[in-house]
Parts: C-alpha cells; structure tokens; sequence
C-alpha cells in the first residue's frame, strides 16, 4: 500500500508540476496582445462608391480604406508573434520566457528569430521580438529589434493596456528585402469603456511604395461594446500635386463616428501647404445611413466643389460637425 501511495503521490505532484508550467506558458503568452486590441473594427460594405444620394458615402468609403490599410499592415507583421506563442516556450528561467531561436519556417529565408518575454512585476510584462542573420554567431550584438512592447495585465480585464513599437526598418533586412523605413508606435486599452487605440508613422514607408515616406501621421480610434466607434487620422500629404514645385504637404485630418447599426458622419479638414491658393482651410462631412448610403454632404467653402452640397442635415445620424481634435 505504502508503494501504490508513493505512486499516487508522484503522479499527483508531477501533474501539479505540469499545470503550473502550463500556467507560466500562459501567463507569458497573456503579455501579446491578441490582434483585435491592435487593430481597427469599422462596419462593412461592399457597395461601389459615387457621390449621389443613396449610393455608398465617400468618406465612408475612405475611413474604410485607411483601417484596413493599417490593419493589414500591422497584422502582416504581428502575426509572426501569434505563430510564435501558439508554441510552448523553448526556456523558462524564473521571470523570462524564451522561445526560439527559430526560422519561420521558409528555408530560403536568411533570418532566426526569437522572443523574449520577462515580468517586470506580477502581470506586468515587457517582451521583444529579434532576429539575427543565420550565418552570425549567438550572442546578443548579433540580434535587431524587431518588435518591442509592454503589457500591463493587471486590471484583469480583455488585453489590459500596453504599448507596441515595430521596427520597419529592420523588418526590411530580416525578410530580405531591404525596403521599408521608419517605425510605428502602437498604444491600446482595452480594460476601458472605450476601448482605445492609437498609431503614430515616423519616417514611415513601405516596400510597395518607397517614395511615398509618411512622417507625422497618427490615428485614434475608440471602440465601444455595441459596435459604434469614433475613428481619427491626421496625416501630411501633397494634396494639391503639381501645384508648388518642390512639392509642400498640406495637412489632412479626417474624424469619422458610427452608430451601433453602422450609420455614421465623417468630418474632414484641409489646411497648410499651397492649400491658401485656394481657401485658408477646407472643411466637409458627408453622412451615411445604415447600409452606408450617402445621405447628406457639404463642403466649406462651397465654391471648391459645388456637387458636395447634397442631401438634408437632417438625414445625418450625428447633426453635429465634429472637426479631428488637435492632438
């Protein structure tokens, strides 16, 4: 009996041993947030776009296309970290969880890559997403940020708040393709009622369009529990191409509000740059109803494009002009 009581109490012991690593695997996996608290949820439409009453909104049509631009973008890259702790960790030593290094997979690629996740304090976690060259030795000088972020986990609730920073740069030399600049820095809180989300562009450009550097862009993006939302992006571009020559930025802001059942108002400003030529600023908003469908459109002044004078305020879910906030 004494022996089959050993036995018991070992098996006992070594499947508490085996919960409690699991639960350290969790808890610094927990430290990534999951790509919802990272990215933009807008209502969708598959309707074509024209400025005429009960056709799909324009600046509907445009809030959509900056989100899933930026979300595309940002998942492209985080979805290397979700492949990565979807695996048990390589090490575990007290406070840090390693995993890697490791290939992604494709052979041809010249890169390893490896995670390092460490609680600075109970649910509070900073990790790092590097890579080295394979033909580089292993030590620390051979690695470059890829991703680096913190995650405060404490409130127990969703992803709690964190901050994300991804390295483009560097994302360019580990895939091999040399191209890409700059950096985003990603900001989220989803222990909040809104939820909120905030991306900053430095000296920011993309292999598919290397000449179009973005340097101070930035959105804002707040997500409520029934589905309505509240969706900010400022940017400096030449809206106004041809016009100077070198080239001047003016500055775009665009501010865009949805309801539960998706019917929104977006307002948008136009200022800077050679813009003066024609007005110190512009302003416009344009309205949708629930499928999406242009209701209402206006324009400040009214002589920079006369067919934006449509529909009836009235219309508007949102009546009020709620211009992007200066941040």
């Amino acid at each position: 009996m004494k022996v089959k009581y050993g036995i018991l109490l070992v098996s006992i012991l070594a499947s508490v041993a085996c919960k409690e690593e699991e639960e350290k695997t969790n808890n610094f996996s927990s430290a990534i947030p999951s790509r919802e608290a990272i990215t933009i949820q807008t209502p969708e439409s598959q309707n074509h776009n024209a400025l005429t009453i009960g056709e799909r909104s324009e600046y509907y049509t445009l809030t959509r296309a900056i989100t899933l631009s930026v979300n595309v973008l940002i998942v492209g890259i985080f979805s290397i970290l979700e492949d990565i702790i979807a695996l048990p960790p390589t090490t575990i030593d007290g406070n840090k969880a390693i995993w890697g290094p490791g290939d992604d997979g494709d052979a041809l690629n010249p890169s390893l890559y490896r995670l390092v996740v460490i609680e600075q304090s109970p649910n509070i976690y900073s990790y790092t997403l590097a890579f080295r060259n394979k033909n580089l030795p292993e030590n620390e000088d051979s690695y470059q940020n890829l991703i680096s972020g913190t995650a405060d986990k404490t409130s127990g609730v969703n992803d709690g708040f964190g901050t994300m920073t991804l390295f483009v740069d560097n994302w360019g030399v580990a895939d091999g393709r040399n191209c890409g600049t700059g950096k985003l820095d990603v900001s989220y809180d989803t222990a909040t009622e809104p939820q909120k989300l905030e991306v900053g562009f430095i000296s920011f450009s993309t292999c598919e369009d290397p000449d179009e550097l973005i340097d101070d862009a930035q959105y804002y993006y707040d997500r409520f529990v029934d589905g309505s939302g509240n969706f900010q992006f400022s940017a400096n571009n030449d809206l106004q191409e041809g016009a100077i020559v070198p080239a001047v930025n003016e500055r775009f802001e665009v501010r865009s509000r949805w309801d539960a059942t998706g019917a929104g108002r977006s307002d948008v400003r136009i200022s800077g740059g050679d813009l003066p030529k024609i007005a110190e600023i512009i302003t416009a908003s344009e309205c949708w109803d629930s499928k999406f469908t242009l209701v209402y459109a206006t324009i400040d002044p009214d002589f920079v494009d006369q067919n934006r004078l449509i529909g009836e305020l009235a219309d508007c879910v949102f009546a009020d002009t709620s211009l992007p906030a200066k941040h």
